[in-house]
């Protein structure tokens, strides 16, 4: 998707928008990390750009994070999703 091309149709047909996508009433968006149903208490948000690449062909869209902290922030809060699983263990 990134290079202009859909992924799911192949169509050159993508267009592309930062924060294209509002996600709740903040203005930018905001990385959580993941918690536990049993956590309690408070925790620290990341701000992100939230890049949305759309397919205007067949309506696919990718969602990309591209500033290297908040992918830092990712890759030390977010639960890892091994090959083969269809989602992380709750």
């Amino acid at each position: 998707m990134r290079d202009g091309t859909c992924v799911k149709c192949g169509a050159v047909a993508v267009r592309a928008a930062r924060n294209g996508i509002v996600m709740g009433e903040l203005l930018q968006t905001q990385l959580r990390p993941n918690i536990g149903p049993d956590f309690r208490g408070m925790v620290r948000n990341q701000a992100a750009d939230l890049w949305a690449f759309a397919c205007t062909n067949c309506g696919y869209i990718e969602l990309y994070v591209l500033d290297p902290a908040a992918i830092a922030f990712i890759a030390q809060n977010w639960a890892p999703v091994e090959p083969g699983e269809s989602s992380p263990a709750p």
